[in-house]
Formats: C-alpha cells, sequence, structure tokens
C-alpha cells in the first residue's frame, strides 16, 4: 500500500470514526437545536477532525502504509463509548444506530484503498476535509442573532401616578442561603432592607429547578405544561390564553425593559416579547465559540480544552448587566417596568476578590454544605451572593434617584430556583425537585400607602405563578385571566384568609428521560413521582433525606390522585419554535443542561 492509498484508508476510517461519534453526540444533544447549522455542526465537527488527522497519518513516511487501520478504528470506538459512558444518550437514541450503521459503511469503503480510482482521489479528498470544516466555520460562526436594541414605540400613553415596577431575579439562589431565612456566613444588608420596607414569604415555591421555564411562569402566570416551555432551550407557546406580564404593562404605557444575564433567556426563546428593550447581548467570541463546539462534538475537545476557556459565551457579569438596565432606567421618561436578571450565583463560581476575601474569612460561620466535598463550592456562592446584594445597592441607590423613597415604586426580587450541594448526589439543579433548588426567596416591596404591615413575614405558601397578577394588582392594570397564579395582593394585606391550596412543580429536562419529575406540594408535604414509575413522599419537618410514603400510605395516595386530576385537567401547550444555531446549543451543554452535570 503506497502513501496515496493509505492516506484515502487513513481519511475513511477518520470519517468512520466521526460519524460515530456524531452519533453519539446527537443522542444526548439534539432536542437543543433544530436549524441547519445545530444539526451539521456539531456532527460534522468529529467526522471532518478525525478524517483530516487520518488523512495526514496516512501520509508519514515510511509509518502511513503501515498502520492497522481497521485495528485503530475499532480501538477509537471503544475509546469514543468508554468516554461518553458518562453522557445521558437517551434523549435521541435512534442516532446511535443510525451512527454505527453508516460508521460501518464507511469502515467497509475504506477497504476499497487498492483501486487505482482511489489513488488518483485520495488527495482531493483529504484537502476537501479540511477545506470543509474552515469554510462552515466561517460561515457558522458569522451567522449570529446579536441583540436588537432599536426600541419599539410605545402602544400608549402611562397615567402619570402609575407606579414603577421592577421585577428582579438572581439566579440559582436558594432561600436557606440568605441570612432572611436562616443562612449564615455572609451578610445582604440591601436585601434586608428591601424585606424590612416590604414582605417576606417564608414558603416561596419554584415552578422548576431550571431557569427557562421558571422565568417563563413568572411572566405569565401559568405552569410549564400550560405555556410550553418545559426544558431550557424550548421557546414557550404563542398561543397563550392572556397576555405576557411585559406585553400588559406594554399596553398600560409603560416603558418596558428587560435586561438578563443567562443564556437560557436569550431572545429566541420568546422571553423579549413585550418589551421595549430587550438586551440579551452575551460577548460572544468566533473563537471561543469554535472552541466550544470542539468540546461537545469529540472526546478530545472534552478532554483538552478546559471548560474555563469557553465559559463566558454564556453568560454576563452582574455590574454589566446591571449597569445597561440603569442607564436604561435612568433615561425612561415615563413609568417602567424594569425586569433585569443576574446569574453570578449560577455555576461556574467566580466571585469579586473582595467579595470571595470576605466569605472565606467567615467559612466557618456557612452551613455546612450536604456533602462535605462540596463545602468549597457552597462558599464561593455565598460571596457571589453578597456580590448580587452589593449590586442590589447600586439599583435601588438609581431606583431612589428617581423616586425619592421609592415613594411610588413597586419592587420584587426572587430567584428561578436554587443548588443543590450534595443533595440527591450531585452539585446542580437540572435534575432535582428537592426542597434545595424548590424553596426560594421572595420580597415583595410595594409602593407608598396601602394596608400593609412592612416588615412582615408571611407564611402563606405561594408559586412563581402568583407574582404575575400580584403585579398586575398592585400596579393597578387589569385583573389577567386564563391563568393558574392567584394574586397575593389579599395575603399581603391581612384582609383574607388564603386558601389551602396545592402546588405543581416539574423538572422536565429533555436530557433527563426516565427521570423527569413532577411533584404535588400542599401543607408541607411533596409527593413526587419520576417517569420511571417511582414515588416519594417528603414532609417538611423531615426533610427531602427521608421518604415517608410507607410510613403515610394515605397520605401518598391523597397527594398523588391531586397531582393526577390538576395535571389532568391543566391546559397543555406545545413549546414555540425556537431556532438555535449550533453556538445555542454549545451554550446550554456548558450550563449542564445536556446530559454533564454541571
Amino acid at each position: 500500500m503506497d502513501a496515496r492509498q493509505s492516506s484515502f484508508r487513513g481519511l475513511v476510517c477518520g470519517w468512520s470514526l466521526g460519524t460515530f461519534e456524531a452519533g453519539l453526540a446527537l443522542a444526548a444533544n439534539s432536542h437543543l437545536f433544530i436549524d441547519a447549522w445545530g444539526w451539521l455542526g456539531v456532527p460534522l465537527i468529529p467526522i471532518l477532525l478525525y478524517g483530516w488527522g487520518g488523512w495526514i497519518a496516512g501520509r508519514l513516511p515510511g509509518i502511513g502504509p503501515r498502520l492497522p487501520w481497521t485495528f485503530l478504528l475499532f480501538l477509537g470506538w471503544a475509546i469514543v463509548v468508554y468516554k461518553r459512558l458518562h453522557t445521558a444518550l437517551n434523549v435521541s437514541w435512534y442516532f446511535i444506530p443510525i451512527g454505527v450503521a453508516l460508521s460501518l459503511g464507511l469502515w467497509w469503503w475504506s477497504r476499497s484503498a487498492d483501486s487505482p480510482r482511489r489513488r488518483k482521489t485520495a488527495g482531493g479528498f483529504g484537502l476537501a476535509s479540511l477545506a470543509v470544516p474552515v469554510l462552515f466555520t466561517a460561515v457558522a460562526l458569522a451567522k449570529g442573532s446579536p441583540a436588537d436594541l432599536t426600541p419599539l414605540p410605545y402602544r400608549t400613553e402611562a397615567s402619570k401616578d402609575s407606579p414603577n415596577v421592577v421585577l428582579i431575579t438572581w439566579d440559582t439562589v436558594r432561600a436557606d442561603s440568605l441570612p432572611l431565612y436562616g443562612g449564615t456566613g455572609l451578610d445582604t444588608p440591601n436585601l434586608n432592607r428591601l424585606a424590612a420596607e416590604g414582605l417576606l414569604f417564608d414558603n416561596f415555591l419554584a415552578v422548576a429547578p431550571i431557569t427557562g421555564p421558571s422565568h417563563n411562569s413568572i411572566l405569565t402566570g401559568l405552569y410549564p405544561p400550560s405555556h410550553g416551555l418545559r426544558s431550557n432551550g424550548q421557546a414557550g407557546s404563542t398561543s397563550l390564553p392572556t397576555s405576557r406580564l411585559p406585553e400588559m404593562f406594554a399596553d398600560a404605557g409603560y416603558a418596558t425593559g428587560g435586561f438578563i444575564s443567562g443564556y437560557p433567556l436569550r431572545r429566541p426563546f420568546g422571553f423579549a416579547e413585550g418589551f421595549h428593550i430587550y438586551d440579551d447581548r452575551m460577548g460572544l467570541n468566533p473563537w471561543v465559540n469554535l472552541l466550544g463546539i470542539l468540546r461537545i462534538g469529540t472526546i478530545i475537545g472534552e478532554r483538552y480544552i478546559p471548560w474555563e476557556m469557553t465559559e463566558d459565551m454564556n453568560s454576563n457579569p452582574g455590574d454589566l448587566t446591571t449597569g445597561r438596565a440603569v442607564r436604561w432606567y435612568e433615561n425612561t421618561d415615563r413609568s417602567a417596568f424594569l425586569w433585569l436578571h443576574l446569574f453570578d450565583a449560577h455555576l461556574p463560581y467566580d466571585p469579586p476578590k473582595a467579595f470571595r476575601e470576605q466569605v472565606m474569612a467567615r467559612i466557618s460561620e456557612l452551613p455546612k454544605a450536604y456533602a462535605e466535598e462540596h463545602q468549597e463550592a457552597l462558599a464561593l456562592q455565598a460571596a457571589e451572593i453578597a456580590y448580587l446584594d452589593h449590586l442590589l445597592g447600586e439599583l435601588l441607590e438609581t431606583l431612589e434617584a428617581k423616586d425619592p423613597g421609592l415613594e411610588n415604586t413597586i419592587v420584587v426580587l426572587t430567584s428561578d430556583h436554587g443548588e443543590c450541594f450534595g443533595e440527591g448526589g450531585f452539585i446542580e439543579h437540572h435534575r432535582s425537585l428537592f426542597d434545595a433548588t424548590q424553596h426560594i426567596g421572595a420580597v415583595i416591596r410595594p409602593a407608598s400607602g396601602g394596608p400593609w404591615k412592612r416588615g412582615t413575614r408571611l407564611e402563606a405558601p405561594a408559586s412563581h405563578v402568583d407574582l404575575m397578577p400580584t403585579l398586575c394588582q398592585l400596579a393597578g392594570l387589569s385583573n389577567p385571566t386564563g391563568i393558574q397564579g392567584v394574586s397575593l395582593v389579599p395575603a399581603m394585606a391581612q384582609a383574607t384568609d388564603v386558601e389551602s391550596r396545592g402546588f405543581y412543580m416539574e423538572a422536565w429536562q429533555a436530557d433527563l428521560g426516565d427521570q423527569k419529575m413532577q411533584a404535588w406540594w400542599q401543607d408541607g408535604w411533596k409527593f413526587v413521582r419520576r417517569q420511571d414509575g417511582s414515588e416519594f413522599l417528603y414532609h417538611q419537618d423531615s426533610g427531602d433525606t427521608v421518604n415517608v410514603a410507607e410510613e403515610n400510605p394515605e397520605r401518598a395516595r391523597a397527594m398523588a390522585k391531586a397531582l393526577d386530576e390538576y395535571y389532568e385537567q391543566m391546559p397543555k401547550l406545545k413549546p414555540g419554535d425556537a431556532a438555535l444555531s449550533a453556538r445555542d446549543q454549545q451554550a446550554f451543554v456548558q450550563l449542564g443542561y445536556a446530559g454533564d452535570e454541571e
């Protein structure tokens, strides 16, 4: 076998190995992209990379013609399978047999290297294998959707006495990490002040343990099955029974601005609807993006490209997003609805040095992580939360400069979900319905006046779906119809008793497969059911570590019935269209929503 024959065989064997790995990559990640660039990007990378490598190896003088290509190919298959055992391959499993079949076909084709025709075409195939990824990368990475910051026209004029409304969401902050809820080892003076001037909810529940569904419930008053966005990477339905919260404010003449820091809330997923300005710029770099695609598509990239080299494409630091929001708010000439989303408390943790040092100096005061090996991560997140509180102080200064004493400003601060630090055996959130992710903080500071007993802690349970009708009532907007949340204003005014009600929650990220979960929470009890049939019953007195279903069979049956009945009657909508690019797909993998643990 001469060099041309060997280079052809190396090229096609490389394609064979790449096709095999592409099948595994698609099986794990295909749910996160639907446009042509997404489908082509990740699978083409291993095919072309390995093909080029095989072509070069085949042309090595004195070595290439003697290489045992079939043995090397089978060895490569074994290594790929071993290295990808940690990846969830059940999302679109049918890509695996497709990849295997194509891989075997290419291997069989490689055996035709002795053909005279192959000797003439091997060089051309090799050059094409090099040229195609270069051209594809140039086109695909240049194709983007930069934020459109051209403001939309106002729909009408707001009443002069309409209050400003500011919604702040801290991503991935569990309730018990905050001093207001018993957290120790850090100070949050600005959040404490906000609670002292408003009302704090002791039992506030997240609808989901991931960013997209929870935020969409905040903005729609609907549970995830009813607004259609159940998994990060999806878009909410466009057939909602009511207007979204920013649309309602826009219809009332408000200036509406959304300033977000995390990738799951970007424009393609439907969150910009109703905002005059929606700033979701993420500082993406084409070279960083290329490294990210290599990292997802190949085990070589996963092994040798550090996560830190690609993380900056997924989020913005809080000071950048807060600065953008402040500049917009200062220049509005009418009542404003501002949504500020901050991602700093989400992995990976990299708090500013001053806040890291403050928390590390008090590390012995911090609560103990459920698993000891996650104590450092817990401490780093505490430093991020202290930094978030600092940014809250800067924002409050801006709000007061425009409205001294916040006499005519409503401020709400909550989180989308929390974080596990060993609960369930992992440090993450998307596969959890533990209290670590579902019990979150919530503070509502109304404008001046009203029957409020400021500084009150409310025991009445509430959920994300309740924020939309609450804000509408506080701002004097019309009552939204067709939603599942209820206004919390009666509870805040303590004028009426809140009827005991149950709350739905779910963990429905696409890569979870039969580990997807639904739960029903009522009166301190939580019933959880996985798609594999496993059932759990927890009570808040014993926490999430003790399944008490056997000791309370009647309670378990009643809770299961309540879950089934509520879910059956719940309106269900399909997700909207979200045309994710290859770089979108990479971002979700990096954030831990496509197989790998965070």
